[in-house]
């Protein structure tokens, strides 16, 4: 999904003593890496996106396709117009970042093959012709290599020592070591480096190099929750998992882990603040949660994201990797409440010198009070959403459900970030505003780890973006020397 952070977002990175990284500067960088194409005719009254999406204001020169399939009906479009009868009609660009209401995004796929794009099948297309790409397959980073001599106290990395079909190599670099292993492995190799809280390092028996207590820490996840509802019986197909060639294609992913391609509409709204928020205690702890309460309080930015699938999600589920095998008789369709900006922060630490030991990873989901009230607000705004015209006729049944219920159905949205967080290292940073993690020389870090704060919807266009970003700065570094 091709979702925009909100000029907010990148606005709260740059009071976090990151200069540049501002709602202007970053602009540039969600265009760069797409090229977009508008939806046919048809695709485009269903969702009205001749109304909002400006093909001026859209990428037009990137590597990844930016569009909208083929594949969208009448719930797509009762699901926009019922949004619109609550008053959540917004014609504004969402790319703009001043986006708030209610609108279809697109998707990084390529219309034309009707496949998804990303970053390994579309920028390597150019990437791979150089002399001086190499790409090491099956093969996982030990840990990041230092020179012995640092005469000015920052540490130069000078490569990695990685296993390799089960032998051991190094990898020297000549100019930078760029760290991109995501939010979850990120912190973990460069503990294992000797990188991190000194007294997490003591404890694994690893020589601390530098003693960043930031490091794997400030982790934060978009938390989601799903509520399904029965569609009335009619002529308006809505469950895909009862069309067959996807029934296939389903049974391809849970036995391969192939990607089955799925469609999903979502809108942004924000919170409608009452008084029991206005009197909430002020967050203080850290900079960035009390950036978060700003957001909150000054009603305009999007406290959540509704996702509608078509299709039941399976909350009884054992595991993610069958959360849509169908759990009861019928057509369904569910609409996923996703919490924009969580109060609750985690971490994850290695929990071992060897890298082939699975860091430990505690997301502390909703353990802020204030994630629970927001999400359960957002529930009760689903079920005014099912029972408001022409949603409603489509639908044959709902049931309010409580916030203990919240507790056991919600489930993470698999957009980890923060863990080695741009910041100053005195709140808690990892990495500068040039993406170097503090006290190195040379060791960048480009991956959703960096992320000072989440921010709104899917995160993909603001990794591409940092990692747009992340490539000028290397350029001008390069340029320099």
């Amino acid at each position: 999904m091709v979702m925009y952070p909100s000029n907010h977002d990148f606005e709260a990175w740059a009071a976090l003593g990151n200069n540049g990284w501002g709602a202007q500067e970053m602009g540039q960088y969600l265009r760069k890496f797409q090229t977009y194409t508008s939806p046919d005719e048809s695709t485009a009254r269903i969702l009205g996106t001749d109304e909002y999406m400006k093909k001026s204001q859209q990428g037009s020169h990137g590597p990844l396709p930016v569009g909208f399939p083929s594949v969208y009906g009448p719930f797509n479009q009762a699901w926009d117009e019922t949004f619109a009868a609550l008053g959540w009609r917004d014609n504004t660009d969402p790319i703009t970042g001043e986006r708030l209401g209610a609108f279809t995004s697109p998707l990084s796929v390529s219309t034309k093959e009707s496949t998804r794009g990303y970053a390994a099948s579309y920028y390597t297309k150019e990437v791979a012709q150089r002399p001086n790409f190499t790409l090491w397959t099956e093969t996982q980073v030990e840990k990041i290599l230092f020179a012995s001599d640092n005469p000015d106290e920052h540490l130069t990395a000078t490569g990695v020592r990685v296993r390799s079909h089960n032998a051991f190599l190094e990898a020297t670099s000549q100019r930078e070591v760029i760290l991109s292993a995501g939010s979850l492995h990120s912190p973990q190799i460069l503990e294992l480096s000797g990188i991190g809280n000194s007294n997490t390092l003591q404890d694994h028996n690893i020589p601390a190099l530098i003693n960043l207590a930031g490091v794997g820490e400030n982790l934060q996840d978009h938390c989601t929750t799903p509520i399904s509802y029965k569609v009335a019986e009619s002529d308006c197909p809505s469950d895909i998992m009862r069309d067959p060639p996807v029934v296939q294609s389903y049974t391809r992913f849970i036995k391969k882990a192939e990607v089955v391609q799925r469609r999903l509409v979502d809108q942004h709204l924000k919170l409608d603040r009452g008084k029991s928020l206005q009197d909430c205690p002020q967050v203080t702890n850290k900079e960035q949660l009390s950036l978060l309460r700003q957001f909150l309080l000054d009603g305009q930015n999007a406290t959540a994201e509704y996702i509608l699938f078509p299709l039941e999600l399976n909350t009884d589920a054992e595991d993610m990797a069958h959360v849509f095998d169908k759990s009861s008789d019928g057509n369904y369709i569910t609409i996923v409440a996703m919490l924009s900006h969580p109060f609750s922060l985690g971490s994850v630490h290695t929990k071992s010198p060897d890298i082939q030991q699975k860091p430990t990873f505690d997301p502390n989901y909703l353990s802020h009070p204030l994630d629970l009230e927001i999400l359960a607000r957002h529930t009760q705004f689903i079920d005014l959403l099912a029972h408001t015209e022409p949603l409603q006729k489509l639908i044959s049944q709902t049931r309010m459900r409580s916030r203990k219920w919240l507790k056991t159905v919600s489930s993470p949205a698999f957009h980890p970030a923060g863990t080695c967080a741009m910041m100053p290292v005195e709140i808690g940073g990892v990495v500068d505003t040039n993406l170097k993690v503090h006290g190195t020389r040379n060791l960048r870090v480009v991956d959703a780890s960096v992320f000072p704060l989440l921010p709104q919807g899917n995160i993909q266009t603001t990794v591409y973006a940092v990692a747009e970003r992340a490539g000028d700065l290397i350029k001008q570094s390069t340029d320099k020397s």
